[in-house]
């Protein structure tokens, strides 16, 4: 905790803080925007924006799931149970 007379360090410390988590905001503002804009493409060429959704998440699901396999066959090995 800061002591008496720290308030600039604090306030600078903050303020920088503040101004980063804002940088990243608008950063993920241009981010969805340009998913937007490719969906949108997308669906000017006869696909379904909503099954590319879908499709993207289940590649997502499916990274995620061989990473947790891969860990857990790492820790099932290490109690010899593999």
């Amino acid at each position: 905790m800061s002591g008496v007379g720290d308030n600039s360090i604090v306030s600078d410390e903050l303020l920088g803080i503040i101004e980063r988590v804002e940088t990243l905001i608008a950063k993920r503002d241009d981010i969805n925007s340009d998913i937007r804009d490719v969906l949108s493409e997308a669906k000017a060429q006869g696909h379904d924006k909503t099954i590319i959704r879908k499709v993207v998440a289940y590649r997502k699901d499916i990274e995620g799931s061989k990473e947790t396999r891969s860990i857990l066959d790492a820790y099932l090995n290490a109690l010899g149970l593999l």
